[in-house]
């Protein structure tokens, strides 16, 4: 059924957390990871292990932000007691894990920790660990502040994904695509000279997407670069859109991220305290240290955190 596979299209986040929060259960009471012929133990550990990494990408769409943490050491404990590399590098690497330290306000220990995942990484090809290091690496440079790196960062990486399989898959194209336009809106709003091509490109790519998810992201980024333009109806109209798709998968974080933005543009100003704080009473209330700055990584280009 379709939302079996919420996943790929995320019409709902929530439900797409559920889901594998209640595969997870079946999959623990279907037996010990040490009870069974050999072939059994090891399918069941890696699917456990698989399982525990989709929780981690389905809490973070959602917006439980506050299961993360807990969700890392566990995930971080299953992997080194069974040694295993791959799980070790996502444990490091992933941007879903990372937002545990940037939740928190520690941009360092991310990066300490991209830094220890990427020592694991094979230099000769670009995989799914490399596509997850760039992207966390590029929403660290934004909640820093370093627009001119999150450019970079994209840029050293572009001819690996060209030649790469990785970035074929749909979703992962789709962050790959996410990634570059925030890494552009920030530079833009920074005033680094860009190209307005490659950002129509992956704005474009996202709004043709068919799933609600990714489709709402490319909204987001156009009503970014439309307010930069100056286009301030156009860009309240784009982020309303945004924030309406939002409601309707489920994806809390952005849900706040774009009524931050809305604040931002809003004329009136009640209406405008009223989408600032329905913003961050999300990010409060998820524990987040510094919201406005957290937004940021979100829906970049804006200027959020200088607010």
């Amino acid at each position: 059924q379709r939302g079996d596979h919420v996943g790929l299209l995320a019409e709902d986040c929530e439900r797409y957390r559920e889901s594998i929060s209640l595969a997870l259960r079946k999959l623990r009471r279907s037996g010990r990871a040490s009870r069974g012929d050999d072939l059994g133990v090891a399918v069941r550990a890696i699917m456990t292990s698989l399982a525990l990494l989709l929780r981690a990408i389905a809490s973070a769409r959602a917006g439980a932000y506050r299961s993360l943490e807990a969700q890392l050491r566990e995930y971080l404990d299953d992997a080194r007691g069974r040694d295993d590399r791959g799980a070790l590098i996502h444990a490091y690497v992933s941007p879903d894990f990372g937002l545990t330290h940037l939740i928190q306000g520690r941009p360092e220990v991310l990066l300490d920790n991209i830094a220890e995942g990427r020592a694991l990484l094979a230099d000769d090809t670009f995989s799914l660990g490399h596509l997850s290091a760039l992207l966390s690496t590029i929403r660290c440079a934004i909640y820093q502040g370093d627009a001119e790196a999150a450019v970079r960062a994209f840029e050293e990486s572009r001819g690996a994904m060209r030649s790469s399989m990785t970035t074929r898959a749909p979703d992962a194209k789709a962050e790959a695509a996410s990634a570059e336009a925030s890494a552009l809106l920030a530079a833009r709003a920074a005033s680094l000279e860009v190209s307005r091509r490659a950002l129509l490109k992956a704005i474009k790519f996202l709004l043709q997407y068919p799933g609600t998810y990714h489709r709402a992201r490319g909204q987001l980024f156009h009503g970014v670069m439309l307010a930069q333009d100056g286009d301030l109806d156009a860009a309240r109209e784009a982020l309303g859109a945004a924030l309406e798709d939002f409601e309707r998968c489920r994806a809390l974080p952005y849900v706040a991220a774009a009524h931050l933005a809305l604040a931002s543009l809003d004329e009136d100003r009640e209406q405008s305290q009223e989408h600032r704080t329905q913003g961050l009473r999300f990010f409060l209330d998820a524990g987040v240290v510094e919201p406005e700055r957290f937004a940021t990584i979100l829906v970049p280009g804006l200027g959020l955190s200088a607010r």
